[in-house]
């Protein structure tokens, strides 16, 4: 099991919280449009959801309208392509 799952079960397990967990209907994170934001960010923003533990990575767009924790997990993957 990864970090990111059993993060959020140790705290539900240890704090007896009562919780639906779902799957984010267009499966993304969530990027900017015109009419307001997609995935779980779309998500947080209109209520549909309280909290979210997921890879997000923390961007200034992202964190002018959330609050995210310190982060739990550095990587130094990094990606390369050719301008070719």
């Amino acid at each position: 099991m990864g970090v990111v799952r059993s993060i959020p079960i140790t705290i539900i397990n240890r704090t007896h919280s009562d919780v639906q967990v779902y799957l984010v209907v267009d499966g993304t994170f969530g990027a900017p449009r015109t009419t307001g934001w997609t995935g779980i960010v779309g998500d947080l923003l209109d209520g549909s959801a309280d909290l979210s533990f997921a890879p997000l990575s923390v961007t200034k767009q992202r964190s002018r309208h959330l609050d995210f924790s310190d982060p739990y997990f550095f990587s130094s993957i990094s990606k390369l392509s050719s301008t070719k």
